[in-house]
């Protein structure tokens, strides 16, 4: 059984689609992807072209930081360490290091040291490219998107979709009007005359905005 409903309001903040980071069989991974191991290490595909795993995942949890693991299929893993957090100005680092940038990209230090400057960067969005921090020339290595890791990727979800925002009164309305259809599935039914249930029209009513203004941007 489905059912399909179209339901709207308007948005006051962002929608996000998230894909984890994890590693899978016979998986193309190209130069400088990445998977997260369930010690939340970020472990990064090194050799060169898009390479393709193997069988048999990896013991990424016995290793350290610094290990490198071959002999995945084509791909070879190095381990980065757990990502620290945001760029900060004025923070000492040294390798390895990882942070995430204004565009919520992987960073990955690039040099042996690094004292990050004054403003944020340019950000090279890009996977592999590269972006200059305080005057030093390739400091950060871009690993694409942050994305979160998950150990057992069959035990696990692989992807999802949120909406931020959304008022709680709109969940109940949609779950109510769900079940009336859900009772109710004919186009036709004798004797009686088929209505929206009462409760979702006084939420919907006491929700709606009636404003002939324009969206805002």
């Amino acid at each position: 059984m489905q059912i399909f409903f179209t339901a709207g309001y308007q948005a006051t903040s962002q929608q996000f689609v998230v894909e984890p980071a994890i590693w899978e069989e016979e998986l193309q991974v190209p130069q400088y992807g990445y998977i997260v191991d369930a010690n939340d290490n970020v472990w990064v595909q090194t050799t060169a072209g898009t390479q393709v795993t193997g069988i048999s995942r990896p013991d990424f949890e016995a290793s350290t930081v610094g290990a490198t693991i071959s002999g995945d299929g084509g791909c070879s893993w190095t381990n980065y360490g757990p990502v620290i957090g945001p760029w900060v100005q004025h923070q000492a680092l040294q390798q390895p290091s990882i942070v995430f940038d204004s565009n919520n990209n992987l960073q990955l230090l690039n040099v042996s040291e690094l004292t990050t400057g004054a403003t944020s960067p340019t950000w090279a969005t890009a996977r592999g490219v590269t972006t200059t921090d305080n005057t030093v020339s390739n400091a950060w290595l871009c690993l694409g998107p942050n994305q979160p890791g998950a150990q057992n990727p069959s035990d696990e979800i692989t992807s999802y979709t949120g909406d931020i925002g959304i008022p709680e009164q709109f969940k109940i309305a949609i779950m109510i009007l769900a079940a009336h259809w859900y009772y109710n599935r004919e186009l036709v039914v004798a004797g009686q005359a088929g209505t929206v249930p009462f409760s979702v029209e006084a939420i919907v009513q006491a929700n709606r905005v009636y404003d002939f203004g324009p969206l805002p941007s």
